[in-house]
């Protein structure tokens, strides 16, 4: 147990965070689990030393604030508040918790709320890449795994709602791949998830512009997945990972 201690830092307090923008489905609760330096769990958090703590799928984004966020442009005045409301909950807690360095491995607040982060903090940004196909099949077998458990219908709803709340999708209003409605409503499943992933690469590919080369790194699953890869990324961020969890399997096809 962590002493907690609520007026760490004083007004002087600061907070480094480092985040992911990933695709989905390409690692990020096995970055999580070898940086954290603790086997995986649903919304795990860890402090893999006296300063750091290491997040995945905690006190992240509520589904109104993914209709906010997907309502406005995300460097409009109006977007950037939605997405400091947001930071500003972690960095209480952070701060709460006498921790100055955030690595917050959610891909939904890496894919949300950058804009803000990289116009007030500290920060270094991941970006996170997998091969096309292999990240469409990880979804549909994921899919089909919840449909055998749950039914169909079941399934459907959780289909519409990620696409409503998670990911990108053609309805929303800055999507920089337009597709015509019509045409949107003619595609499988597999293509729609083919046109987020073009859609998540596109964006990462506007959002660097506004960033140092220095302050990002671009990686893939393939590379984080050897020792070669996940050094050159320790040595980014400057985190020390586990090589004992680096074969222990992260359960990514059945949850959701």
């Amino acid at each position: 147990m962590r002493n907690i201690s609520m007026g760490f830092g004083g007004k002087n307090y600061k907070l480094e965070v480092i985040f992911i923008y990933s695709i989905g489905r390409s690692g990020t609760a096995y970055l999580y689990q070898v940086f954290g330096n603790k086997k995986w769990e649903p919304r795990g958090i860890a402090y893999p030393d006296e300063r750091t703590m290491v997040i995945h799928e905690k006190w992240t984004l509520s589904n109104n604030q993914v209709e906010q966020l997907k309502v406005f442009k995300p460097t409009s005045e109006k977007g950037l508040d939605v997405q400091e409301k947001i930071v500003k909950g972690l960095r209480a807690k952070c701060r709460a918790s006498g921790i100055t360095r955030l690595l917050n491995t959610d891909s939904c607040f890496g894919r949300w709320c950058p804009y803000h982060i990289i116009n007030n903090y500290q920060y270094k940004a991941i970006f996170l890449k997998r091969n096309k196909n292999d990240v469409i099949k990880s979804w549909l077998k994921m899919y089909k795994n919840y449909k055998k458990k749950y039914g169909k219908k079941n399934t459907k709803k959780l289909i519409s709602d990620r696409f409503k709340y998670n990911y990108f999708n053609i309805t929303d209003k800055y999507t920089l791949l337009h597709v015509d409605k019509d045409k949107w409503r003619t595609y499988s499943l597999e293509e729609k998830l083919g046109w987020y992933y073009d859609e998540a690469i596109a964006k990462w590919t506007d959002l660097k512009q506004n960033m140092e080369p220095k302050n990002y790194f671009e990686t893939s699953y393939e590379e984080i997945i050897t020792i070669e890869g996940l050094t050159e990324l320790s040595n980014f961020i400057e985190i020390p990972f586990s090589y004992d969890l680096m074969n222990v399997k992260v359960n990514m096809s059945e949850r959701i």
